[in-house]
């Protein structure tokens, strides 16, 4: 996480994630060990993992309840709507059987109500565990 849109490398994210997860020089130590990419949902680039039938999954970061919020801190709603999301999500979840995490990072007084919680326009694909960590 942190290192950039993995999606808008795809070549090389594919290339790099076959290497560690198939064929003879495999590097994952575990037949049943899982890897996945995280994404801010380039939605149309969701697809070629699919249709490449990869062994990954995504983690699709949210980070807020609307779209306007998320915009603030992920300014990539412009072509990447939650509609368009849930079929490209659907469709890759189709081809690979692959799960899907969800991350979402609760800021203090701006994605942490009880409004942000009840709102959220992508609960229609998410099925969400909510964990209360202090520290």
């Amino acid at each position: 996480m942190g290192m950039g849109e993995p999606l808008l490398n795809c070549k090389h994210v594919l290339g790099s994630t076959d290497l560690i997860t198939s064929g003879k020089q495999r590097l994952a130590t575990s037949p049943n060990a899982h890897y996945a990419v995280s994404t801010a949902g380039i939605a149309k680039m969701i697809r070629k993992p699919g249709d490449d039938g990869v062994r990954f999954e995504f983690a699709l970061s949210l980070h807020a309840a609307n779209d306007t919020k998320r915009n603030e801190i992920m300014p990539i709603k412009k072509s990447n709507s939650p509609e368009s999301l849930v079929r490209y999500l659907s469709y890759f979840h189709e081809k690979t059987e692959a799960r899907r995490t969800d991350e979402y990072i609760i800021f203090k007084d701006f994605n942490d109500s009880l409004q942000d919680a009840g709102r959220n326009p992508y609960s229609v694909f998410l099925d969400c565990t909510v964990q209360n960590q202090h520290h």
